[in-house]
């Protein structure tokens, strides 16, 4: 977290865990709606990792 002009900017990163989801047999309905309300509440999504 760091403060500009006294706001404060909140940042996030996003960890999927799945095999399913990494060798691409099913795809992720997730990621993109998390990434949309993060960001409506003011949290910035910086990272999204997909691991087994």
């Amino acid at each position: 977290m760091s403060e500009a002009l006294g706001a404060q900017i909140v940042s996030a990163a996003l960890l999927v865990i799945g095999d399913e989801i990494l060798s691409g047999r099913t795809k992720d309905k997730n990621i993109g709606h998390i990434a949309e309300r993060l960001t409506e509440v003011g949290v910035d999504l910086r990272e999204v990792r997909v691991v087994s």
